[in-house]
């Protein structure tokens, strides 16, 4: 059964809403612009943060679990994962076969690459082709800007400012675009010239010997950063392994089909079940993504730092604002009490105006939110972002819990502020709010 007093105090907030339309309005316009602020900048460092983890965990194909030797910080050893290791590890895949989705190897590769009169010094990676595209998933298995990706031994891929250094020739532009899973390149064939694609590549093995090998240039990519990108080099497992006479591998990585922590604690158990000297480290723990992590850590000093001005700022202002309207209307709490209306009836009143208004302007915040990250994740906007090679596009991920956690804040931050200002008027008599 409905209370008559619940409806007539309802009734009576709307209409208090409407006939103070100029105050109402500046408390529905100051939290929406707060709700749009806090929630645009979170929503833009979210998307920042996952670009930085889709780089290594698919761009790069870390995956989620790097299974390396337990001495894999000698930069100078060649491999390390020996042939026996490996063919536990693959009894190992086999039984968690339900678990794993990918498994990649690697072997690290660095020498000299020759093109004509033209030379450098490389840095790269030889990986399984096939179980790498399936870890960079749809949206990265194009991944050269020029060419194509690798398809088969005998081919080679170039980072795209060691192309330059080699005196390729080939258009700059870049070629991401908007994709239903973010940005991404376009799966387009372009032209490209290194001399006549044909390189020299020599490396040294671990006994000293020199080594080469011919191979075909088939495609450029942007590796994600510029100093990375000026010596890189990849190509298939087996051209790496040949180059340096090993059937060792550097590490392997693993993606998982579930959990990626149950899939990571199997790991380390089998290993410590059969005396393995290997290390199986979470993707965001491993020193190739010490980059990552300092990265992240800086930008959640900035993001808080940012996100504590705002919000103080904002709750300041709904504050102030939400007492200056209470105090302003003194004399309409002292009519109130006048015809009747107790101190527990007028708190009711000022509450219910307060969540009134403070869900009407959430809820313009919460649209004009929605409509501003739909527009900018569609423009497709490319921006240079710190140590980055290729411009990122602009985008912003609109998080539904930070807008339930920013809402709750603003909302009662404007219920205290409200109550209060009325408890402080309340305490006058009636004829000193009247007067």
């Amino acid at each position: 059964m409905k209370n008559p007093m619940t409806d007539t105090i309802s009734r009576l907030a709307i209409a208090n809403s409407l006939a103070h339309w100029r105050y109402s309005l500046s408390t529905i316009l100051i939290m929406g612009i707060g709700l749009l602020s806090i929630w645009m900048f979170r929503g833009y460092m979210l998307k920042v943060g996952d670009l930085y983890r889709d780089h290594f965990t698919v761009r790069s194909m870390f995956g989620e679990i790097l299974i390396e030797p337990e001495n894999a910080d000698n930069d100078d050893k060649i491999g390390g994962i020996t042939g026996n290791q490996q063919q536990s590890l693959q009894t190992f895949f086999a039984q968690d076969a339900d678990s794993i989705e990918a498994v990649v190897r690697f072997l690290k590769v660095d020498g000299q690459i020759t093109f004509g009169a033209e030379n450098s010094l490389f840095d790269g990676l030889a990986y399984d082709i096939t179980s790498g595209e399936k870890i960079r998933s749809e949206k990265w298995s194009w991944n050269a800007v020029a060419g194509r990706p690798l398809k088969a031994p005998g081919e080679i891929v170039l980072g795209r400012a060691m192309a330059r250094l080699l005196a390729c020739e080939f258009d700059s532009e870049h070629y991401l675009e908007p994709s239903d899973n973010g940005h991404a390149y376009i799966a387009k064939e372009r032209p490209f010239t290194c001399g006549s694609n044909e390189g020299q590549v020599s490396v040294v093995t671990d006994k000293g010997q020199i080594r080469s090998q011919s191979m075909k240039v088939v495609g450029l990519m942007d590796v994600g950063f510029r100093d990375l990108d000026r010596t890189w080099m990849m190509m298939d497992i087996q051209d790496g392994q040949l180059l340096l006479k090993t059937n060792e591998l550097s590490w392997i990585s693993l993606k998982a089909r579930g959990s990626s922590v149950k899939l990571l604690d199997d790991v380390r158990v089998y290993l410590a079940e059969h005396r393995l000297p290997l290390v199986a480290t979470p993707w965001d723990k491993h020193r190739y993504t010490d980059l990552y992590r300092r990265t992240m850590g800086l930008l959640r000093v900035f993001e808080v730092f940012v996100l504590s001005i705002l919000s103080g700022i904002v709750g300041i202002s709904v504050f102030n604002l939400m007492s200056k309207i209470v105090s302003e209307r003194r004399r309409e709490i002292g009519l109130l009490r006048s015809v009747g209306f107790n101190s527990r009836k007028i708190l009711r009143l000022f509450l219910t105006e307060s969540i009134f208004t403070s869900i009407l302007g959430l809820s313009i915040g919460a649209a004009a939110s929605l409509g501003f990250a739909n527009v900018a994740n569609r423009l497709g906007i490319l921006y240079k972002a710190g140590i980055l090679s290729e411009p990122v596009p602009f985008a912003i991920n609109p998080e539904l819990s930070l807008f339930v956690s920013t809402a709750l804040i603003l909302g009662g931050v404007s219920i205290i502020a409200s109550l209060t200002a009325v408890r402080k008027a309340l305490r006058k008599t009636v004829i000193e709010c009247l007067m």
